[in-house]
């Protein structure tokens, strides 16, 4: 399956030629506050699904952090061409699709109220 999305985190590189300087930002998703080491010893499952798998999300921080120290664009310009991707909708290609299909996901998508009304509104996963 494709991941991308505020709800993660991200790792950024960024070069300035003129400084001829390369700077790291880490920006990776934390555990949330009541998370402790031995949390999924009796059902290791619970780590990749439900609600005991969702980190502290970091990426959007991450985004902020490379905009103040090397942003030449307004912030608010920056994220207008997801919001338009998010409200009118992508095309699907055939590899997208074929993860789809082949990941197991389909019967997921389908089960989640949500994940069906923006997957399969229709009443089956995406195709390309």
């Amino acid at each position: 399956m494709q991941n991308m999305g505020l709800g993660g985190g991200v790792f950024m590189t960024i070069y300035k030629r003129d400084r001829r300087q390369a700077f790291f930002i880490d920006a990776r998703e934390a555990a949330p506050l009541k998370a402790s080491r031995d949390m999924f010893m009796g059902d290791p499952a619970m780590s990749s699904s439900g609600g005991t798998a969702i980190a502290v999300p970091g990426e959007l921080m991450g985004y902020w952090e490379a905009h103040k120290r090397f942003g030449v664009l307004p912030w608010k310009e920056l994220f207008q061409p997801a919001i338009s991707m998010c409200r009118n909708g992508i095309p699907i290609n055939a590899r997208l699709a074929k993860s789809f299909a082949h990941s197991g996901m389909e019967g997921e998508i389908l089960q989640s109220t949500t994940l069906r009304q923006v997957l399969a509104p229709n009443g089956r996963p995406p195709r390309a």
